[in-house]
């Protein structure tokens, strides 16, 4: 046999060995065809799914506003795990539009800031957006609100769409 020969040979006797680990591994049930394995959440604190949209709209004229406020439920907390901020400005915005989803717990209020980047932009704008996830509770029976601000022009309307995801716990 030639050196070539023996080249092709062991070239295609390698690709059936890879070809069968590929499909073996798998099904040899090693966890290997799903590397990241979710840990669930305890019995008792899985809560109940939460959702909810923050519409805010700044007018002409004006640098900063607050949105529709979500109200907690009495005697249940708010336990927020997921914010997600669309921004559309005006053409020309200055560098930067500034974002506070505000909470009270314990009787404390607090403003939880996230940094915001501009994306794009379309005809008649820009867009801003920002996604984190976090861990911010609030109290039942006290309001969630986002507080959308700009620097720049103001002689259009802002408007922004606040998302809130999360769970309600039973106090």
């Amino acid at each position: 046999m030639r050196a070539t020969q023996k080249s092709v040979i062991s070239l295609l006797a390698l690709a059936i060995l890879a070809t069968t680990i590929a499909v073996a591994i798998p099904q040899a049930g090693l966890g290997l065809s799903n590397p990241v394995a979710a840990h669930p959440v305890p019995k008792g604190l899985e809560g109940t799914p939460f959702t909810q949209e923050i519409q805010v709209s700044i007018p002409v004229g004006v640098l900063n506003a607050n949105g529709t406020a979500i109200t907690v439920p009495a005697n249940q907390t708010l336990m927020i795990e997921f914010i997600s901020v669309n921004v559309q400005t005006e053409p020309g915005t200055a560098q930067n539009t500034l974002f506070a989803l505000n909470t009270s717990l314990n009787g404390n209020l607090h403003s939880h800031r996230l940094h915001m980047v501009r994306q794009a932009f379309i005809s008649g704008g820009e867009i801003f957006v920002a996604g984190q996830n976090v861990t911010i509770y609030a109290d039942g029976g006290t309001a969630v609100n986002a507080n959308i601000g700009r620097d720049g022009n103001i002689g259009f309307a802002v408007t922004a769409t606040v998302t809130v995801t999360g769970r309600l716990f039973e106090q």
